[in-house]
């Protein structure tokens, strides 16, 4: 918080503030099954994953499970040297 706030010249609980409102925008468009598209980032959605009959090395099976996944804009994974 302290590097973003003094490299867009802004105190740091304005910072805060700006990333806790991102970060509840965020959640409310998952939890209404929205995919939420960051720009430069890439789309955060919500994905179903099924469950498994095949025993685990517990020996129990898994259960179904939702997750969210990020698949990352092209930027990003320039920036990040993925690509």
């Amino acid at each position: 918080m302290e590097k973003l706030a003094g490299q867009q010249k802004l105190s740091e609980i304005q910072v805060r503030r700006v990333v806790r409102g991102l970060v509840a925008l965020v959640a409310d468009g998952l939890r209404n099954g929205q995919a939420v598209r960051i720009a430069g980032l890439g789309v955060l959605r919500v994905r179903n994953i099924e469950a498994r009959s095949a025993p685990t090395v517990q020996g129990d099976a898994r259960k179904a499970k939702k997750r969210i996944v990020l698949s990352p804009a092209k930027k990003f994974n320039i920036a990040v040297d993925l690509e």
